[in-house]
């Protein structure tokens, strides 16, 4: 009776929680694929301090809030008893970054460019202008808009439009270099629109300055970038190296960034999401979101800035509600952050008990199965990591259990293996000196060789001769039509399900493909799109060079080329299911001979086909490829020209609508 009541209590606790919260939490789960989890922050309180438009904010060890008050051009303390201290009064203009550090409090006034340096009681220490130093540029301009401090006193600055990165000065303000910089976000279809309309001006990208930073508990800068798709959020080493380089979950227009006493990361975007990583960029949470109509506790109107409290509870400023929101992390938040402290640390097997309870209430949740992958890997449970971390998606560790799986085995097997084999051996050479005697393999031969004389079945078996002996081959496909068209059509179909097969049989190592994503249709035209404006542009290039290929033994000689494919990289799909990251090169030196000798044959082809010298060779198959980039490039245009025009008939559709 106890164990129901407990169960109903709980049951009821739960659903009170999620009435309380408008939004719902996600985390990483299988495919790399957001999905539902347990409520991990529910909004406990809501701060309505004195302050208009403010920019930012940050909680000290003691629990006070500091409030950049940009509107009334001030910084505003609040102490534990909610009592209101103002900072900087007629001092500052515009503040738009607070940070407090050793008992000091360090303001960015983008209004008067400068960074103010405050004692706890409020009296101004020192004000930082533009640093003079050469290095920092004398063109440059110093707008800081955020900033944070290192425990060594160092001050790292976003200035406005600093696309050279965070300015760094030491406690003196001296100028010391520029940290952190970002690259270029330029794409395929930038470059070709800007060689389209405006030259080569891609050329001036600019990177993107960035939006916000903090530093955690270790002293390691962290920044957020917004524009930046894939790599908004940096961490960056003492060497200036960011170690998180296109390998977690970015999320779009990031506005602030603060980290906790794990070293957990906690993201703020304009979307009002609170993304939550781990210290190793692993995605934990997602929860949050905008206020629409209706206003909701926990929704944002118009998110400004986040930080994180020493107990664990998350404040961020709503720049338009004047307002405060205060989340606090639920009972399955703590375990997972208690869990991950151990893992982090390296201590799997201490952690596992925490992290069977997170599984358990979400059996989706990835971190879980990567942490208790690694777990059973130290007990010496190798199949039950191997299984794990399949489910977690870590091929670097899967590889490690695979060779351990695969090495025990081995161990077991190896005298049975060679056993065998030799046994077989034997057996085929009695078979055959039987059959040398006494003829009993015959009627097997006589089956065998009426198959391949069939028409199609010999022109299939013409890839061997292509292998032997390219140049009497394709002279043989052009002057004595030895293939036919069928036939080459028969290879293409096939090379389209060695693709297939290559993506749902080859091993899960070295598979990069999400087969739970895979549309056939895309990959057929993906496969065969590029086959085709080769083909098309060889013969178009060709027959204005006088080249004495027919349309026909291009198509045939294009397959055909690929023999060296055809033939043995089925067997190298076979082999990439026994073998571990540490013999990639059996992989890797066999994929690269099969490409280098299909070229080679290719080009033979191109030679034999059009009868050329071996520089007409080389002249056509630049032609060729530029042709291809050309076609490209007009399709591109094309497809840009209609898709504006759709828009500029819905435009017109939607605004007689509005009319009438």
């Amino acid at each position: 009776m106890k164990k129901i009541l407990l169960i109903i209590t709980i049951f009821t606790f739960n659903l009170l929680i999620f009435s309380n919260v408008p939004y719902k939490t996600y985390t990483m789960g299988p495919n790399n694929r957001l999905i539902e989890t347990r409520t991990a922050f529910v909004p406990s309180k809501i701060l309505t301090p004195n302050i208009l438009n403010a920019e930012d904010l940050f909680v000290d060890n003691n629990g006070n809030i500091y409030i950049a008050d940009t509107g009334n051009m001030r910084v505003l303390k609040i102490n534990k008893d909610n009592k209101e201290e103002s900072i900087g009064d007629f001092m500052m203009f515009m503040p738009t970054g607070v940070y407090v550090k050793n008992d000091k409090i360090y303001v960015a006034d983008s209004g008067n460019f400068v960074v103010q340096i405050y004692d706890k009681e409020g009296q101004l220490l020192k004000e930082i202008d533009k640093p003079k130093e050469p290095l920092f540029g004398v063109k440059n301009l110093f707008i800081p808009l955020k900033l944070a401090v290192d425990d060594r006193g160092n001050i790292y600055v976003v200035s406005e439009g600093s696309t050279n990165g965070l300015v760094n000065l030491n406690e003196y303000g001296q100028f010391m270099n520029y940290f952190g910089a970002n690259q270029p976000n330029v794409s395929l279809k930038m470059i070709l629109q800007r060689l389209i309309y405006t030259g080569n001006n891609f050329l001036k990208i600019k990177p993107p300055s960035p939006t916000n930073l903090c530093i955690d508990k270790d002293g390691l800068v962290y920044t957020v970038t917004e524009g930046l798709n894939n790599n908004s959020i940096k961490k960056f080493n003492v060497a200036g190296i960011n170690v998180f380089e296109n390998k977690i979950f970015s999320p779009n227009k990031p506005v602030d960034i603060d980290t906790d006493k794990y070293n957990n990361i906690y993201v703020l975007t304009a979307e009002g999401k609170i993304v939550v990583l781990s210290s190793e960029g692993d995605l934990l949470f997602i929860f949050g979101g905008k206020e629409t109509i209706y206003e909701r506790k926990g929704l944002l109107k118009s998110p400004a800035a986040i930080d994180v409290g020493d107990d664990g509870k998350i404040y961020v400023l709503d720049k338009e509600k004047n307002n405060i929101i205060v989340y606090e992390p639920t009972e399955f938040a703590k375990n997972v952050f208690k869990a991950n402290m151990f893992y982090v640390q390296g201590l799997y097997v201490e952690g596992k008990d925490l992290w069977e309870k997170v599984k358990n209430l979400n059996s989706t949740f990835m971190l879980a199965y990567k942490a208790l992958a690694k777990a059973y890997f130290k007990e010496g449970n190798y199949s039950k990591s191997l299984e794990y971390f399949k489910l977690a998606g870590v091929k670097n560790d899967y590889s490690e259990s695979f060779w351990q799986i695969r090495n025990e085995w081995l161990q077991k097997n190896l005298s049975k293996v060679i056993v065998f084999f030799v046994l077989l051996y034997i057996f085929l050479k009695i078979l055959f000196y039987f059959d040398s005697k006494k003829n009993i393999l015959s009627g097997l031969k006589i089956f065998i060789n009426s198959i391949a004389n069939k028409k199609i079945v010999s022109d299939i078996l013409f890839l061997k001769y292509i292998l032997k002996n390219p140049f009497d081959a394709f002279y043989e496909i052009k002057r004595k039509n030895r293939i036919s068209i069928y036939s080459a059509l028969i290879l293409y179909g096939y090379l389209f399900l060695l693709k297939i097969f290559e993506i749902y049989f080859k091993g899960y190592i070295f598979n990069n493909v999400n087969i739970y994503r895979i549309n056939i249709f895309s990959e057929f035209i993906g496969l065969y799109t590029p086959i085709l404006l080769l083909i098309i542009s060889n013969y178009l290039i060709s027959e204005i060079n006088d080249g004495e290929g027919k349309l026909q033994h291009i198509i045939i000689g294009g397959v055909y080329s690929l023999a060296p494919y055809l033939i043995f990289y089925p067997f190298l799909i076979i082999l990439s299911n026994f073998i571990t990251y540490n013999e990639a090169f059996l992989i890797n030196f066999p994929n690269f001979i099969i490409i280098s000798w299909s070229l080679i044959i290719l080009f033979i082809m191109v030679k034999e086909i059009h009868n050329y010298s071996v520089s007409e060779t080389v002249k056509i198959i630049f032609l060729t490829l530029f042709m291809v980039f050309v076609i490209v490039i007009i399709a591109f245009i094309i497809f840009v020209l209609f898709t504006q025009e759709i828009d500029f008939i819905k435009s017109i559709i939607m605004e007689l609508i509005v009319r009438e």
